[in-house]
């Protein structure tokens, strides 16, 4: 097929920017979803029979890329045990 190989798009010129951000979109996907992969709480990497002490890690952690309202996540945990909030396994 025409296009999908290096020869045929150095022939074909307008193909040249369609290939160039399709190449792009790819790697933002793979980044995106390395990313969801590695650094949620949806995805278990651990095979630990008690999660408990594995999920104390994301207490305190902020689960978005961008923070409009500028809250510091660093003081939540604290903010939580202030209010009287306790574990639950306690």
């Amino acid at each position: 097929m025409q296009g999908l190989s290096i020869k045929s798009l150095k022939h074909h010129v307008a193909l040249q920017p369609l290939a160039i951000i399709m190449a792009g979109g790819i790697m933002f996907v793979a980044a995106y979803i390395g990313r969801l992969a590695s650094k949620t709480t949806d995805v278990n990497w651990t095979k630990a029979k008690d999660l408990g002490d594995h999920m104390g890690y994301y207490k305190a952690r902020q689960f978005q890329w961008f923070n409009p309202s500028g809250k510091n996540y660093d003081q939540v945990a604290a903010d939580r045990v202030a209010r009287g909030e306790t574990n639950y396994r306690d």
